[in-house]
């Protein structure tokens, strides 16, 4: 079993978003304590909708990468020659410790609420 925090469904997650959706993860199963929400389930439902948002991007590292990511993230998709990675999106990410964090803001905003044994958030169904 890989790590839920560097993997989801055989793809690579970057090292800041898995940290992300794994301590939103944590707070959502603090809320709904008796139900039982494993953080791979979590992490299924967290990113399609936050690549719906456009708030990360999956790159494959066997294609050719833009010419506006940093080095150091190029470095980080090439690492494993062939399984992709989601990461970020840095041209809409704001790095400023005043402006928030895009991410959370839209994990906390959209997935909130679980009904029965589904996680629901606010645009659709999810689970």
């Amino acid at each position: 079993m890989k790590d839920t925090r560097r993997y989801c469904d055989g793809i690579r997650i970057h090292p800041y978003l898995g940290g992300m959706l794994a301590a939103e993860g944590r707070i959502l199963r603090e809320r709904y304590f008796p139900l039982r929400i494993l953080t791979d389930e979590y992490n299924r439902a967290a990113i399609p909708l936050l690549n719906e948002a456009e708030l990360i991007q999956k790159f494959d590292p066997t294609k050719e990468l833009p010419d506006w990511l940093p080095n150091e993230l190029k470095r980080l998709i090439r690492r494993h020659r062939h399984i992709p990675i989601w990461i970020p999106d840095i041209r809409r990410y704001v790095l400023d410790d005043f402006a928030g964090d895009p991410v959370r803001d839209f994990l906390r905003s959209s997935l909130e609420e679980i009904r029965g044994q589904v996680l629901v958030s606010r645009t659709r169904r999810i689970g």
